[in-house]
C-alpha cells in the first residue's frame, strides 16, 4: 500500500512539474527558382541583339534581378523578357542571374551557355 502511495505521489508530481510546450508558427521562405525559356537575335536597324525570355517562380521574396549582373531584369512572377544588347553580335553567350533577397541574401546562379 505504501508503494502505492509513492508511485502516485511521484505520477502527480511528474504530471504537474511538465512544462506547456508553445507551438511557433515558422514561416520557411522558398527560395525563387529563375529559369531562361528561350534565346533569340532580334534586329532593331542595323543593331542586333539577344532576347532572353524567361520565367520566375516565387518572386515575392526578390528586391533585385539582374542578368550577368549588368541588365536590370523584370522581377514578376511568371514570363518575362529581357533585351540584351550587348551581345547581338555574339554566336553564343554564357548568361547567368544576380538575385537580391528582401532579407539582404545574394543568389548568383551558375553559369550556362546559350546558343543563337
Amino acid at each position: 500500500m505504501k508503494q502505492l502511495i509513492a508511485i502516485l505521489m511521484f505520477a502527480t508530481i511528474a504530471v504537474s512539474c511538465t512544462k506547456d510546450i508553445q507551438e511557433e508558427n515558422v514561416r520557411t521562405v522558398t527560395e525563387p527558382t529563375i529559369t531562361i525559356t528561350n534565346t533569340r537575335k532580334v534586329f532593331a536597324g542595323s543593331n542586333p541583339s539577344v532576347m532572353v525570355s524567361y520565367t520566375i517562380t516565387n518572386a515575392d521574396n526578390i528586391t533585385n534581378l539582374k542578368l550577368n549582373n549588368i541588365l536590370e531584369a523584370p522581377k514578376n512572377e511568371g514570363s518575362n523578357f529581357v533585351n540584351d544588347p550587348n551581345n547581338g553580335q555574339a554566336t553564343n553567350v554564357f548568361y547567368f542571374w544576380h538575385i537580391t533577397l528582401k532579407d539582404g541574401k545574394i543568389i548568383i546562379t551558375q553559369p550556362k551557355q546559350y546558343w543563337f
